[in-house]
């Protein structure tokens, strides 16, 4: 639910239905009598219109995710069911997933995202920025255990008192 202008309460779905119909009706407008000031302005207007739906999108579909309400459709995956529910293709799909995901971890990112502030790209670069730091990450940890588990193993083989080096000496001495 969502507080209106008019301090009521209106749903989220009242809220995309009207904003679909006044979208339609821009789309549907003429623009030939338009001045140059007033195209510029619709361009800058419409592209706030497009990053704050991309924005209510992506939330969405991460809520979507966490929810898992695509399993029932018998759809293999999210990204395939926001593919063939919203007529995207499947790389679209998996790029708005990914960026669901990711602003769910990145509080500053999302307020920023929900403003309408960065453009869909620097968002894909934040996502892609957020997985590679998680398997850096995991890398890391893992070269951390491998060497633990190493050192562990040291001691034992140098407590046995028939233990071959590992090189032997070249030179004397």
């Amino acid at each position: 639910r969502m507080g209106g202008m008019s301090g009521g309460v209106r749903s989220v779905e009242v809220v995309a239905k009207e904003a679909r119909e006044l979208l339609a009706e821009l789309a549907a407008a003429e623009l030939t009598a338009l001045t140059d000031g007033e195209v510029t302005e619709l361009v800058v207007l419409t592209s706030d219109v497009v990053k704050l739906a991309e924005a209510s999108h992506a939330q969405a579909v991460g809520r979507l995710d966490v929810l898992r309400a695509w399993e029932d459709s018998g759809a293999r995956s999210a990204a395939t069911w926001i593919s063939w529910q919203c007529g995207t293709s499947r790389g679209r799909a998996a790029a708005v997933l990914s960026c669901g995901r990711a602003l769910r971890t990145m509080p500053v990112a999302h307020a920023a995202f929900v403003a309408g502030e960065p453009t869909s790209e620097p968002r894909r670069l934040l996502a892609r920025a957020q997985r590679a730091h998680h398997a850096a990450l995991a890398r890391a940890v893992e070269r951390v255990r491998r060497r633990v588990r190493e050192r562990r193993l040291r001691p034992r083989q140098a407590r046995h008192r028939y233990s071959v080096p590992r090189r032997l000496p070249l030179s004397p001495g």
